[in-house]
């Protein structure tokens, strides 16, 4: 652990070595040879082989790292691959593990492989899963997922380990702790009734304005992942200097959030600004407008601070930031009356430490782990590039939000005694389902319908196993 968690924070090759002794691996680093026309067309000039393990039952796995230069999250990630799959086939290997790193101790782990169709003794593609690594993310996956599923013994554990569903399946546990947890310590305007049964309204209330919350909220993470919202508005540290009573109140979501969902998200660039709180009729032409920055009084800055505080960031002309509140009718509760705004303490966003909860109403643990929203986001790598089922980055993509939703939506409904999701019949259907159904449909019907099919089937496997 202690070895995987110093490879993170400050990679060497001289931390790769350490940490890939302690997997058993002969280690041995050699240049590469016979391989100017892999450093010619992709520009690389230092590639050197780490060692290799043989796998039980397997062939070897070997290792390599490759330098690169200014390497991020998005940089050239096909050549990366391209660059794996030319070396595989020089070694003729088919499992081998490619570090690509660069000086300023940023790294990209990346297992690929070919794969077989059927029963086909024939390879048809390749396949890679990937980390991406820096000293300036969390790496929690990174070194959680190497750590405690990875042993590089046999080919299923490494490939258990390279995999998205285990910490697709942790973040959303904890979400779905937080969210419950949430539930009766959150309070929004009761203006529509769900339900004639007062508790029954309540929690309807709060579990759909909870839902919405928790998908803006994360909708807004992929978009701080590609630099479109700025990290200090989720930084204690910073949040202390902007808000009043910072993590004593309810100031957070109310001046923050809410000005970031609907009058900034909301609201075009150069048509931004503030609801005037004059009075009525002097601020007439604000009237019932739910996308002008509110709550002043939240604030340690100024008027003119705020705004700069939200100047960069886009509008979003989608409809997920429109603002409920509607005809004297408060849903969001963004509003400067009080008894109209939305209550929802600092603490719930932000409580490093983990409490224990009570959740077995709702089916889950007794002894639940909870902690607070932005702590939680903050602990994920994310990751804006949606994955397929040969190249996947080992973070949460944009699929993440299907997952949440259709999910959340599956929480008991105490109007109808059942669960949403079972009530509409609506399942969320992972992406390699789909890929799945759609390639064997269309193998199918092809081999049907098209006589010389399978002979062109053959040849595009031939294809695919040659790239």
């Amino acid at each position: 652990m202690d070895k995987l968690l110093t490879l993170a924070n400050d990679f060497s090759i001289e931390n790769l070595e350490n940490y890939l002794l302690d997997q058993k691996f002969t280690v041995d680093v050699s240049p590469v040879y016979d391989i100017q026309d892999i450093e010619e067309k992709y520009n690389v000039s230092d590639i050197k082989e780490i060692g290799y393990i043989r796998l039980k039952q397997e062939a070897d796995l070997v290792v390599f790292a490759i330098k690169i230069d200014n390497l991020t999250e998005r940089t050239s990630k096909k050549k990366q691959f391209d660059i794996a799959k030319k070396l595989l086939e020089k070694y003729q290997k088919f499992y081998g593990l490619f570090v690509f790193y660069d000086d300023n101790k940023n790294f990209r782990l990346s297992f690929v492989f070919k794969t077989t169709h059927g029963t086909k003794a024939k390879y048809s593609h390749y396949k890679r899963f990937t980390f991406y690594v820096s000293p300036n993310l969390p790496n929690k996956t990174f070194i959680n997922q190497l750590n405690k599923d990875c042993k590089f013994t046999d080919l299923n554990s490494i490939k258990q380990a390279f995999s998205v569903e285990p910490i697709t399946k942790e973040f959303y546990n904890e979400l779905q702790n937080w969210y419950y947890y949430a539930m009766d310590k959150v309070k929004f305007p009761d203006d529509y009734k769900y339900s004639n049964d007062p508790e029954k309204d309540k929690e309807i209330r709060n579990a759909q304005s909870l839902i919405r919350l928790l998908t803006r909220l994360i909708f807004i993470w992929f978009l701080k992942q590609k630099g479109l919202v700025p990290s200090n508005l989720f930084n204690e540290k910073e949040l202390k200097k902007i808000i009043k009573d910072f993590g004593r109140g309810n100031n957070y979501y109310n001046a923050i959030l809410q000005n970031l969902f609907f009058a900034t998200l909301n609201k075009p660039i150069e048509e931004r600004g503030w609801a005037e709180d004059k009075g009525f009729p002097a601020n007439k032409k604000d009237f019932g407008v739910k996308s002008l920055y509110r709550y002043e009084d939240k604030f340690l800055i100024s008027k003119e601070e705020v705004l700069k505080l939200f100047l960069d960031i886009p509008f979003i002309n989608g409809g997920l930031f429109d603002c409920l509140d509607k005809d004297k009718v408060y849903i969001d509760g963004f509003s400067r009356n009080e008894k109209k705004q939305a209550k929802i303490s600092d603490e719930l966003f932000f409580s490093s430490t983990e409490k224990t909860a009570d959740l077995s109403n709702y089916g889950l643990s007794k002894y639940a782990k909870v902690r607070g929203l932005i702590d939680i986001l903050n602990s994920y790598n994310f990751t804006t590039d949606e994955a397929t089922p040969i190249d996947q980055e080992i973070a949460l993509d944009p699929e993440l939000l299907g997952k949440v939703f259709e999910n959340l939506l599956a929480s008991y409904n105490p109007e109808t005694q059942t669960t949403a999701r079972k009530a509409t019949g609506s399942y969320y259907t992972p992406r390699e389902i789909v890929d799945y159904m759609v390639e064997e449909s269309l193998r199918e019907y092809l081999k049907t319908n098209v006589p010389e099919a399978q002979e062109i089937l053959d040849d595009c496997s031939l294809i695919l196993w040659k790239s």
